[in-house]
This record gives structure tokens, C-alpha cells and sequence, in this order.
């Protein structure tokens, strides 16, 4: 079952390519005050008896209360210092238009361009009970980490537009970490979408990304008897992204009853995608009881993809009555000079089409190393000027190894592919996927790399200083052929500095748990870029997560066995989140490990008197938390 689209509760709906880019670019290039006039601070901290904003000694203590003071005079700058902010009505922050929202200060600035908002984080903080924050069209929010959000429509954030902040562990039905609006260089991480048998993008809902990540989101979808279960959009649910990377994203769809489970675009469901990488996302589905099961586009499902990567991304399916899967990388829809490898489409049945790409019109495309039982590479309507592993009809396509620089983290052509100059310039996008100009030689190259014939320089050879710490370290040497000017970031295009001459890189703030690879390039007197020297350090969260337990509501008693538990739990802005919990009535026999919940209903031993419950929670890094508990008197009825 295709997921519908759904309207905006606001009745605001994604505008289009031209509105949304004028949007980021008004943003990026400076549309705010540098100086004090229709300035309103906020400092969680504040003491102020009377606070104006007027200054920092004076500031508000709570976002609300900038955002109102801002709206009240017609709209202005909200300067927020570094800090935790958190509030106790639907969302933290209401935000009206003609507000802009600026995080990262240290406090005693004057300027705009004093702020750092990488050294001072600023943060949104649901508690894993509220929206963050709700924005009206034409309000800017920018420099914050939003986090622990949870509504039924964008857990983080509703509509607007967000630059240079992060997401983080947000949960809705419809976009976890945001619902709709524009998003410019900002990180989606471990959010995640669910409500009850549906679950549409993990990481955002429709609208427009541009130079962002999403990294460990998820859309899943659990039916039970009747029930069907649809889960779309583990990375993006619709819109455009540009210049965007999808990583390690799952859209995971389970039934138990007799229905249907579907999952689609692991990394991101339908429209467009350009210049974007999709690497290791996944969409999964399980009938576990007497239903069938299909999986649809690992990487992407529908929609466009133009000059983008696709490796290592998968589609699984396990039904009791027929299973399917379809598109390891990319399922229907348009490719125009991308490139596939290292991709699965894998079912406990036969019907395991297109591992690369499944029922898409593909041009000046790749396709090698993808796996299915059946038409491993591409399951294709039109495929015309690309290269197929095993070879495919139509118009210009070859059959001969591409000669990847080094797959799959580099997949640039080297001096001799027969992808070189062998594509066709006909609707060709007129860069490829790092911004260089095509055609480079005598044609368009085939896949999402134009001319990247390597000679000099070479990669730049990437390590780390071994310390353990994080934020962590990483070093590099020249790999010969340069001149000693660096450019790095955490995915290739979307660069941390550019030309510089240092040869180690620490982030400004610890990084979450889990894989991180740096990628290195050096520049040679010419201004050719180096292929990437990449090094991939894994961050360990060793810290416990907290926890609390409270039984009825803190009622001192009951004339009931069976009581009421209300949870709470944190595992910190780094932690890799809580993901099981567990209970005891004597601190010795415990129950079973179990997911997650906000509540619990649970039985006290016979008998009246004092009863006491205790509460453990484990994190996904399988740290363990203190054990916490509560107690009450059990009174006779």
C-alpha cells in the first residue's frame, strides 16, 4: 500500500523548488541584523526581576517569552544564549512570523557575528513529552540542537525553516525530527517516526533540505490482527533534498495479524533527490503472522534522483504468505547519471528484482555489484548510455567493469573506465555530484563522478591520534602530488574548511555514538582535487542512562494489585538513547527486558502494606542505569 500525502494541520503546504531556494539563500546570506536594534535576548539562567530583552543582564528566561515579546513589536531577532530550554505547555516555544531565532551565544555579544553556535550549544529540549518548537511561515531558527520532541506531527520542529542546527532523538507520527518547512546545513540524527501502524519520515516530512544529514532515523509501522503496517521514509518522507546525505536510515514495517506489511525508502520516499548520497539505508518488512510482506527501495523509493550515489542499501522481507522485495537501491521512478553498487534486494521467496534498481527509466548511469535472486543489477523500463554489470538492452549502454577509483567509498573513474566520455549530454545535469563542470573531456561520463581520471595529487592518508577522547582527533599526511591544502568533512561535498593547511581536525563538540569516517582531500597548484583519504573512528557511549519510576501518579495508596507506571529516562545530548527497560517488586526476579514505554501497567505482590517497584533502563550501547524506584501502600477495598 502507497502511503497518501498528508495536509499540513496549518494548512501550509510545501511551496516549490524556486520559493523554498529563495528561502536558504535569503537566509545564508545574512538576512538578519548584526547589530542591536529589534534585538530580544534569552538566557535560560536569567534572574532579571523585570526582563526586557533589552540586554543580557535583563533577558528573558524562556523562549516563549522572547518570542512574545518579539511578536508584540512586529517581529525582531531572538539572540539565545547557550543552555538548556525546556517548557511544560504543547511545545516548548510557539514561534509567530517575522521572528528570527538565533542560537549559539556566549552571552555579552553585541554582534551577530559573534556568536558560535558549534561552541555553544543551545539547546530545545521536549523531555520526551512535547513538540520543541512550532513555527509560523517566514520564522528562521538557527544554531540549536532540538531534541527529545515528540507531537503527533514533527516531534522537533513544525514548519519554518531551520539553518545550522541539529536533531536529534525526536519522535512524531509524521516527521520526527521536523514536519515540513525548509532545513539548510542541519543534522538529522535518531529520530524517529511511529503511530501505532504507520510511520512516515523518520528524519523530516516534505519540504526542502538542503546540505544535510540524516543519519539513524527511522519510520516504523506495527500492525496487529486486521491491521495493516506501512512505514515510509526512514531518512525524508517527499520533498527535494540537495546536497544531502542519507545514512544508516531504516524504514521498518511488522504485522502479527493477517495483513499486509510494507516498508518503503529506507533513506527517502518519493520527489527529488540531487546531488545526494544514500549509503547503507535500509527498508524492511515482517508478516510474523499469516500476512505478506514487501519491501520497496532500500536507498530511495520514486521519485528522481539525478547525479547521486547509492551503496550499500537494502530491502528485506519475511511474510508467512508471500514475501517480496524490490529496488536494493532505488525503487521506480527516474535516475540520471547515479551510481549503483554494493546494494541487496533480499526476500525469503523469489520475488527479488532489480538489487541496484527496480522499475526506473535510467540514463548515463551505473550499475555494478548490486545483488537479487532475480535481475540482480536493474529491473529497468528505459535504460539507455549506462553501464550494467551482465549488460542490458538499449541505446548506449556497455557491459564493461567501470574501474572505481575504490568502492564503495570512492567511486570516481580512473585514467581508462569505459564510462568516460561515454554518456550522452542529452537532459544532463550540468555538474555532477562535487560541483565540477561536465562535460571534462570529449562526452558526459556515465554515474554520479565526472572526469575523475586520478593522477596527481594523490589521497591524503587519514588516521587519528588514538586517544580515545571525544570529541576525537584525526590526523592526515599528504599522499603526494599537492601542495599541503586540505579541505575535510564528515561526507564528500559537504566540506567542515576549505584550503587549509592543517593536518588535524577535531570537532568542536563530542560526537554521538556510533561510526564517523572523515574524509580528506588535498589540492594540487592547478586547484585538481585529490580523491578522499577517509579513516572511520567509532565513538563508545559509555555512560549510563537515568531514569525515574512513579506509581499512580505519586498516589500514597491503593486498594489495587495492578497500579499504573509512569517512566521517564535520559541518556544525554550524546548517549545512543534508551532503548529497554525492566522491572522487579523485590530487587532480585525481574522481568523480561522490554521496549521502551512513557507507561506501564504492573501487578505488587498479595497483600496490603508498602509495596515497592523498581525500575532499570539499558541504553543501545548496553549501558545499564542505576536502579530507581517508588512505593506505595496497598489498603484493603
Amino acid at each position: 500500500m502507497k502511503p497518501h500525502r498528508m495536509t499540513s494541520i496549518q494548512g501550509r503546504h510545501f511551496e516549490g523548488w524556486w520559493n523554498t531556494c529563495l528561502a536558504a539563500l535569503f537566509l545564508l546570506g545574512g538576512m538578519a541584523s548584526a547589530h542591536g536594534e529589534g534585538v530580544f535576548r534569552v538566557d535560560a539562567a536569567s534572574a532579571a526581576s523585570t526582563p526586557d530583552g533589552q540586554s543580557w543582564e535583563t533577558a528573558y528566561p524562556t523562549l516563549q517569552a522572547g518570542a512574545d515579546a518579539a511578536a508584540a513589536a512586529g517581529g525582531g531577532e531572538l539572540w539565545v544564549k547557550a543552555g538548556t530550554y525546556t517548557g511544560t505547555a504543547e511545545q516548548v516555544a510557539w514561534l509567530s512570523g517575522g521572528i528570527a531565532l538565533y542560537g549559539g551565544f556566549a552571552g555579552g555579544e553585541t554582534d551577530l557575528t559573534q556568536r558560535d553556535w558549534k561552541a555553544n550549544p543551545t539547546v530545545i529540549d521536549g523531555q520526551n513529552a512535547r513538540r520543541c518548537v512550532t513555527v509560523s511561515a517566514g520564522t528562521t531558527l538557527d544554531g540549536f540542537t532540538v531534541a527529545n520532541g515528540k507531537a503527533l506531527q514533527g516531534g522537533g520542529m513544525y514548519g519554518g525553516t531551520a539553518a545550522n542546527c541539529v536533531f536529534i532523538r525526536n519522535s512524531a507520527g509524521v516527521g520526527g525530527g521536523m514536519y515540513s518547512g525548509t532545513a539548510v546545513n542541519c543534522a538529522f540524527t535518531g529520530n524517529t517516526a511511529t503511530y501505532g501502524s504507520v510511520g512516515y519520515g523518520g528524519g523530516m516530512y516534505s519540504g526542502m533540505a538542503t546540505n544535510c544529514t540524516f543519519t539513524g532515523n527511522s519510520a516504523v509501522g506495527t500492525g496487529a490482527g486486521l491491521a495493516p503496517a506501512n512505514a515510509a521514509g526512514g531518512g525524508m518522507w517527499g520533498g527535494t533534498a540537495v546536497n544531502c546525505r542519507f545514512t544508516g536510515n531504516v524504514a521498518s514495517a511488522t504485522t502479527t495479524g493477517s495483513e499486509l506489511a510494507t516498508s518503503s525508502g529506507g533513506g527517502m520516499w518519493e520527489d527529488t533527490a540531487i546531488n545526494c548520497i544514500f549509503a547503507g539505508n535500509s527498508a524492511t518488512a515482517i508478516a510474523a503472522g499469516m500476512g505478506s510482506a514487501t519491501s520497496n527501495g532500500g536507498g530511495k523509493h520514486g521519485g528522481s534522483a539525478v547525479n547521486c550515489v547509492f551503496t550499500e542499501n537494502s530491502t528485506a522481507a519475511t511474510g508467512r504468505v508471500s514475501d517480496a522485495t524490490h529496488g536494493g537501491g532505488l525503487h521506480e521512478g527516474m535516475a540520471m547519471n547515479c551510481t549503483f553498487t554494493g546494494n541487496l534486494a533480499a526476500a525469503g521467496s523469489d520475488d527479488c528484482h532489480g538489487g541496484g534498481a527496480y522499475y526506473i527509466s535510467a540514463r548515463n548511469c551505473i550499475f555494478w555489484g548490486n545483488m537479487a535472486s532475480n535481475t540482480p543489477e536493474v529491473f529497468g523500463i528505459i535504460v539507455t548510455y549506462s553501464c550494467v554489470r551482465g549488460g542490458h538492452a538499449g541505446v548506449g549502454n556497455i557491459a564493461d567493469y567501470p574501474k572505481f577509483a575504490g568502492a564503495p567509498d570512492n567511486l570516481r573513474l580512473l585514467p581508462g573506465s569505459p564510462c568516460l566520455d561515454t554518456g550522452t549530454d542529452m537532459d544532463a545535469p550540468a555538474d555532477d555530484i562535487a560541483g565540477k563542470a561536465r562535460p571534462q573531456g570529449a562526452g558526459v561520463d556515465m554515474g554520479a563522478y565526472e572526469s575523475a581520471a586520478l593522477g596527481v595529487p594523490h589521497a591524503p592518508v587519514v588516521g587519528a591520534d588514538g586517544s580515545g577522547a571525544n570529541p576525537p582527533t584525526w590526523t592526515w599526511t599528504p599522499g603526494g602530488g599537492g601542495i599541503g591544502q586540505y579541505r575535510f568533512g564528515f561526507a564528500e561535498g559537504l566540506w567542515e574548511a576549505v584550503d587549509l593547511a592543517a593536518t588535524a581536525y577535531t570537532p568542536p563538540i563530542p560526537l554521538p555514538a556510533g561510526g564517523h569516517t572523515l574524509y580528506v582531500q588535498e589540492r594540487d597548484a592547478l586547484g585538481n582535487w585529490s580523491a578522499s583519504g577517509t579513516h572511520t573512528l567509532t565513538v563508545t557511549d559509555t555512560a549510563p542512562p537515568t531514569g525515574a519510576v512513579v506509581i499512580n501518579g505519586n498516589a500514597a495508596t491503593t486498594a489495587s494489585s495492578t497500579v499504573a507506571l509512569a517512566l521517564t529516562w535520559d541518556d544525554g545530548l550524546n548517549g545512543s538513547g534508551v532503548s529497554r527497560m525492566r522491572f522487579s517488586n523485590d530487587g532480585i526476579t525481574w522481568s523480561p527486558w522490554e521496549k521502551q514505554a512513557s507507561v506501564k501497567s504492573w501487578t505488587l505482590p498479595a497483600g496490603t502494606g508498602y509495596k515497592t517497584v523498581r525500575a532499570q533502563f539499558l541504553d543501545r550501547s548496553g549501558n545499564r542505569s542505576a536502579v530507581c524506584s517508588d512505593y506505595i501502600k496497598v489498603v484493603a477495598p
